[in-house]
């Protein structure tokens, strides 16, 4: 990656990072926790500390109220927590669970959540108590996860990441506006041909709505914090959609019969399987473009770019954005050849020529990838002059605007405006301006602004005569002088 000046490897084992402040993160590497230092001033990453555990952890949480690393070890279903603070006064043994499936325990808000064969086990963070919740029927629990609640308007630069990103590990986000906390869990039980879903209040200590799903088999469910939705996956080619209440909304169609992973995000829905996918309108639910289901293989994720339907498709061996129509097929605008690709970051930038340009970070096991990709239909772009106190000042303006001219003669790019700000004394003279055919557009006809930055006397020559191609002219704050 250009510009990293170290490098700290990561082993593959309990290696996802935790950003536990603006430029620290912490991951764990066998029995080894490490604590890093981004420094954005040299674009550096630099190990702050390593500190060796009692052994090696089958799991770990963070919990950002109180910069409380939690280690789970499946040998004794012994709790351990490290004070990142304070890592010097090592684990502190806080309590052992009966049994359970540690792999899959997760933390929300206060507590850390161990599912077990037909029970649940809740660790009160703050209080040092586990209590037991049996389920209220037979049978083993499938699936269990928290239902988080997010505002599209606090996630304004990564509501592409929210499908897919897995915050089972930290309780950054789990709390939400008005200062409430995620306080329910969704448990799928499943027993012979019959399924149970349940929500459990974590406050109350009670399950609070259940569903007996009995008529098909549940092959992937998810939750939408955005919407407060759950999506159903099922084996007959159909996502049922409940909420948080476990109400039944609606069904969505998926293009095959089981593996349908299911994404979204504030304005779509989409149902992606590995070679059709179909975008879903997010409040109506009806398909909002045609069906794509050519030139893909292996899909599994669609993102929205926010941009004119521009849309990101990550496929097993390469990375395309289409732009979708509504009444035909997409149009490919970029692909590039990427094995097992994933999307690392995205922005969406607007210069200051009202460009528009996306920034891709995509990384796989092998490389990082960085792609920026012009949006803009029309490259238009302006000149920005101001005039300084010189008595050549004029010959200036106007060499630069020859060098402007000349520059843009050899691009598709298309000036569309020419600001010249004047100090005051200073006088407006002639400017010629000649463009190739490519350089104008009917629809972004070239303006002329003239303006002080204060309400100065600029002086105006009559016999003044301005290019044939400005067709509009701005004058701001200027005061004329004879």
């Amino acid at each position: 990656m250009k510009n990293i000046r170290f490098i700290i490897n990561i082993y593959p084992y309990l290696t996802e990072p935790i950003l536990i402040s603006e430029n620290q993160f912490i991951y764990i590497t066998f029995n080894y926790l490490n604590l890093i230092q981004v420094n954005l001033s040299y674009n550096s990453l630099e190990l702050v500390s390593r500190f060796q555990l009692q052994s090696t952890p089958d799991n770990f949480f963070y919990d950002s109220s109180q910069n409380l690393i939690f280690l789970l070890y499946q040998s004794s279903f012994q709790l351990n927590s490290l004070n990142t603070k304070i890592l010097s006064q090592g684990e502190i043994v806080l309590t052992n669970f009966q049994q359970g499936d540690i792999s899959n325990a997760f933390i929300c808000s206060s507590y850390i959540i161990v599912p077990t064969n037909n029970y649940i086990q809740i660790y009160n963070i703050n209080s040092n108590q586990i209590h037991n919740i049996s389920l209220p029927s037979e049978g083993k629990i499938k699936l269990a996860f928290k239902l988080q609640v997010k505002q599209i308007n606090s996630q304004e630069n990564n509501w592409w990441k929210i499908p897919f990103e897995n915050n089972q590990r930290f309780n950054t986000y789990d709390l939400v506006d008005g200062g409430n906390i995620t306080k329910d869990i969704f448990i799928l039980q499943k027993q012979d041909n019959w399924n149970t879903v349940l929500i459990l209040d974590l406050l109350k200590i009670e399950f609070t709505y259940k569903k007996n799903i009995d008529k098909w088999q549940i092959m992937n469910v998810v939750n939408d914090p955005i919407k407060q939705l759950i999506y159903i996956v099922n084996n007959e080619a159909t996502t049922n959609i409940f909420s948080y209440t476990l109400d039944f909304i609606t069904s969505i169609k998926n293009p095959c019969l089981k593996q349908a992973i299911i994404s979204f995000d504030q304005n779509f829905v989409y149902s992606i399987c590995p070679n059709d996918i179909i975008v879903y309108n997010g409040l109506s639910f009806e398909q909002q473009f045609p069906s794509l289901n050519q030139g893909i293989t292996e899909a599994n994720n669609l993102i929205n770019m926010n941009y004119n339907n521009h849309f990101i498709i990550i496929q097993k061996n390469k990375i395309s954005i289409i732009q979708l129509k509504y009444n035909g097929t997409y149009q490919n605008i970029y692909e590039q050849e990427i094995k097992n690709a994933f999307l690392s970051s995205f922005q969406l930038i607007i210069d200051s020529n009202n460009q528009k340009y996306s920034s891709i970070l995509v990384s796989n096991y092998q490389n990082i990838t960085q792609i920026v990709l012009p949006l803009s239909s029309n490259k238009l772009c302006s000149v920005q002059i101001q005039q300084q106190n010189r008595t050549s000042e004029n010959i200036y303006s106007k060499t630069i605007i020859d060098e402007i001219t000349e520059s843009i003669q050899s691009t598709q790019q298309i000036l569309s405006m020419i600001e010249i700000e004047y100090q005051d004394g200073q006088s407006i003279e002639q400017i010629d301006i000649n463009f190739n055919d490519q350089n104008t557009d009917k629809t972004h006809k070239l303006g002329l602004r003239l303006l002080s930055k204060y309400e100065n006397q600029i002086s105006w020559i009559n016999d003044i005569q301005f290019s044939k191609q400005i067709f509009n002219l701005f004058l701001k704050q200027i005061i004329f002088k004879c």
